[in-house]
């Protein structure tokens, strides 16, 4: 028998997030705003972009005053609003290891003393019938510093031991941002309260594409339906799920995704709309 759910368990809410050339600062947006009882586009991003000003000698497109966020300033403000554990999709496996590197390097810590000790302790149950050789080959003290300081990747370059050590760990809410490939949306139980996607297009092995409705209702849905209040280690009762997308800003416009080879993206609305929001 086929069991159909039609409510959600938690709402899920979109949202992006974007940075000002001239600050620091980064702002998290929803991307629709409720206006005249339909979704519309945020024009938020617009009032914050305007007045960038026009390139030397007066012409051109106006410049845009908006950056899209790095990697670690994007895990800094989930964390700071308490929407850990999250999920980051990147198209490549070379781009997880990297995010890692650089979130390590910029100085991120997202555990306490004693989940780090639970996290060794988990790393080294599942890579304990490895050698001190393959250990070195496979970069173990890299891979378990940043797994320490909360930080993952999850790609089908990785080995199975190391791959179901961040499943473990990330299941028990000791590590809290992954960054995977899309293979992790194939049936794997990593339960999420966020989910970040960094482009609304990948690369095909011939071309880039933005991603379809389905792609991108797999990427999200799959992580997040897991998620249930209480099922998650630090998710409150009152959890909202959270869909995150970085905003590729190109110059002289709005928060769009982004294609290589300078093509201007259409807006990410179509795709966005997509997924029904539930109640």
């Amino acid at each position: 028998a086929a069991v159909i759910e039609e409510r959600r368990p938690v709402r899920l809410e979109h949202l992006y997030m974007v940075g000002e050339l001239s600050s620091d600062q980064v702002h998290l947006l929803p991307t629709f705003v409720e206006r005249d009882a339909e979704a519309r586009p945020n024009p938020e991003a617009a009032r914050l972009d305007s007045g960038g000003g026009r390139p030397p000698g007066g012409r051109g497109r106006p410049r845009s005053r908006l950056r899209t966020p790095r990697r670690v300033e994007i895990v800094e403000v989930l964390s700071e609003r308490r929407m850990l554990p999250a999920i980051t999709f990147v198209f490549s496996r070379a781009g997880c290891d990297q995010a890692v590197q650089q979130c390590v390097a910029g100085g991120l810590r997202l555990t306490s003393s004693d989940e780090r000790t639970a996290i060794r302790r988990i790393a080294e149950e599942h890579t304990d019938a490895l050698s001190d050789e393959d250990l070195e080959v496979l970069r173990y003290g890299e891979w378990i510093t940043g797994l320490e300081a909360g930080l993952a990747a999850h790609h089908a370059g990785m080995v199975p031991p190391m791959k179901e050590a961040v499943e473990e760990a990330f299941g028990a809410g000791l590590v809290k941002m992954v960054f995977a490939t899309e293979t992790l949306s194939l049936g794997i139980n990593m339960p999420a309260r966020s989910v970040v996607i960094e482009k609304l297009s990948k690369f095909t092995g011939e071309q880039h594409e933005f991603l379809t409705p389905g792609e991108y209702t797999r990427r999200v849905l799959e992580p997040l339906r897991a998620l249930r209040p209480g099922r998650v280690a630090g998710v409150p009762p009152d959890v909202r799920a959270a869909l995150v997308v970085p905003a590729d800003v190109q110059h002289g416009g709005e928060p769009r995704a982004a294609v290589p080879g300078g093509r201007r993206a259409p807006s990410a609305e179509p795709v966005v709309r997509a997924v029904p929001d539930g109640p």
